[in-house]
């Protein structure tokens, strides 16, 4: 990948993970984030994490796994955690795999930080 397909960072305290837009969360390309966003959760320390997929067509399996432990971790450490930007399609996945339900779904990053301030 040239350009680098994560972009990561704080507001408020929360960390946001963005994704490039044409990124796949197909298998390879989650294992070489998967280093990146769990550091981002656990060295960070964040209140609460977004995941913004507003860019994200499809998630793999091994994607939302993923998205499961980084929940599990903020989770762990007393923060909440958002996704926002789900296309009907993704969002359809996430209620199929009850992610939905570990996580607040929102429509926007800034609706997800509002949920999250108001949580913590």
């Amino acid at each position: 990948m040239s350009t680098d397909p994560v972009n990561v960072r704080s507001i408020d305290e929360v960390c946001v993970v963005s994704f490039a837009p044409g990124v796949d969360l197909d298998d390879p390309t989650v294992e070489i984030l998967r280093p990146k966003l769990l550091s981002a959760v656990t060295e960070r320390a964040p209140r609460g994490l977004v995941l913004d997929v507003t860019n994200v067509p499809l998630a793999s399996s091994r994607a939302l796994g993923l998205f499961l432990t980084l929940r599990m971790k903020v989770h762990r450490a007393g923060a909440q955690a958002a996704i926002a930007g789900a296309s009907p399609t993704l969002a359809h996945v996430f209620a199929l795999t009850n992610l939905d339900k570990l996580y607040f779904v929102c429509a926007t990053v800034e609706e997800a930080l509002a949920r999250i301030r108001a949580a913590t």
